[in-house]
């Protein structure tokens, strides 16, 4: 949880948002954001994965505004819809987080996402970072098209990423469109 009163609620520790803040910014000075091989695997870097909570979708904002502000927009989110109610939860001492994020909250947190990353785009037009992480939460989303539209803006402010191309490649043979992800292979 990202609001105090909520991580005192639920967490019993009024001071989780602010050890988590610490926490992910040293991740970061020690590792840095997320970074692939050649094979597009990862191999070093941070991924921040952001469990959607029932009744706290305005947690999302404040998450996803933290990491672009504070920490990298470079910084790659998974956006989580698999909370499942557990132990003490289940047995109904907290009956608010008592049942799983509906369908609204989890697309509630991808819109926050998808409105962080075109802002970030829009405030950094020659930056193919905020690009590349909106083509990952359409990707997500199951909206290959916009993934590929997003990528294919990002490989124009950077031709020679071979990450971008193994993304839009991917994205292409998904969408069967082969012709374009041959393309991509002989970027």
């Amino acid at each position: 949880y990202w609001d105090p009163a909520r991580a005192r609620r639920f967490l019993k520790a009024e001071d989780y948002p602010e050890v988590a803040r610490r926490t992910v910014r040293e991740m970061h000075r020690q590792v840095g954001p997320l970074r692939f091989d050649r094979r597009g695997l990862a191999v070093r870097g941070v991924l921040v994965r952001h469990l959607v909570m029932p009744g706290a979708a305005d947690d999302a904002r404040a998450i996803f505004s933290f990491l672009a502000r504070e920490l990298s927009p470079d910084t790659y989110v998974n956006v989580m819809a698999q909370y499942r109610p557990a132990g003490s939860v289940e047995e109904g001492r907290y009956p608010e987080i008592g049942r799983r994020p509906d369908g609204s909250e989890v697309l509630a947190a991808e819109r926050v996402a998808i409105e962080t990353f075109n802002r970030l785009a829009a405030a950094e037009p020659k930056s193919p970072i905020p690009l590349r992480r909106l083509a990952g939460v359409y990707a997500s989303r199951k909206e290959p098209e916009r993934a590929i539209d997003a990528l294919v803006r990002a490989q124009k402010l950077a031709p020679a990423d071979v990450n971008i191309a193994r993304e839009l490649a991917a994205l292409y043979l998904a969408t069967g469109k082969s012709d374009e992800a041959l393309k991509q292979g002989k970027a």
